[in-house]
């Protein structure tokens, strides 16, 4: 088991409609949790709200009080969490 010592910050990403800078985030977020031994999609995802800010964090918090009125439940599998956000943010003609 590899223990980091260093001090190691994500990236927030800010909802900037560049598709490589959300790639690189989503990235990051998978890279942290599989060192740190972040397995569970719920923790992965909770993770990841909190490195959203700007646009973005507006997005998914408006999101989340939506589904929660519309299904009782938000998005709880990563997959599913990445999907909706480059739905959202990616830019239209970067989406095939």
């Amino acid at each position: 088991m590899i223990k980091l010592d260093v001090k190691f910050d994500l990236p927030i990403y800010d909802g900037d409609l560049n598709a490589e800078k959300m790639d690189n985030w989503i990235r990051q977020i998978d890279v942290y949790c599989r060192v740190q031994s972040i397995d569970l999609d719920k923790s992965k995802i909770q993770l990841a709200s909190l490195r959203l800010g700007g646009t973005s964090l507006v997005w998914w918090e408006d999101k989340t009080q939506a589904d929660m009125k519309r299904h009782g439940k938000t998005i709880f599998v990563w997959c599913e969490f990445v999907y909706a956000i480059k739905k959202q943010f990616y830019p239209l003609a970067y989406m095939e």
